[in-house]
């Protein structure tokens, strides 16, 4: 065993781990930025459930809901909630999408105020009550409106 711990050539495996570790110290930090980004996408299954199960809590049932499927809008959202959305569309309104999210730190699933509507000539983000509302939704908008 010795004499082949002896025939290692020990300054390539020093230099080995020192490159090693200093491409996961230039790399980690775009992984860090992308996941407080957009979080990680094996976590799609698991929002779309949460989004599911938080309609059940609110009341509906699960007949009720036509469609549900992650998506990851082009236009800017919130800072504190993951840009991967659940868009939800009801049996009774199939041409409107409400919009679900996910905070990032508390991890509480809400629905935003704004609705994806389709239209013939493409989709568009209206700010109009509709019958599926909830009462705590939550404005997309980053500008701050405080003065």
């Amino acid at each position: 065993m010795k004499k082949y711990i002896h025939k290692i050539r020990w300054k390539y495996v020093v230099f080995t781990f020192i490159y090693t570790a200093l491409l996961l110290l230039v790399v980690s930090p775009f992984f860090y930025i992308y996941y407080v980004n957009n979080g990680m996408p094996i976590f799609d299954e698991r929002l779309e459930a949460a989004t599911i199960d938080h309609l059940e809590s609110v009341g509906l049932s699960e007949e009720e809901i036509s469609d549900a499927k992650i998506v990851r809008p082009p236009y800017d959202t919130h800072q504190d909630y993951y840009k991967a959305h659940v868009f939800v569309s009801f049996v009774d309104d199939p041409d409107v999408y409400y919009i679900y999210g996910k905070e990032k730190y508390f991890g509480d699933i809400v629905q935003y105020c704004e609705k994806e509507v389709v239209l013939p000539k493409g989709n568009e983000l209206v700010l109009e009550t509709m019958s599926y509302d909830e009462d705590g939704c939550v404005s997309m908008s980053i500008e701050d409106t405080e003065e």
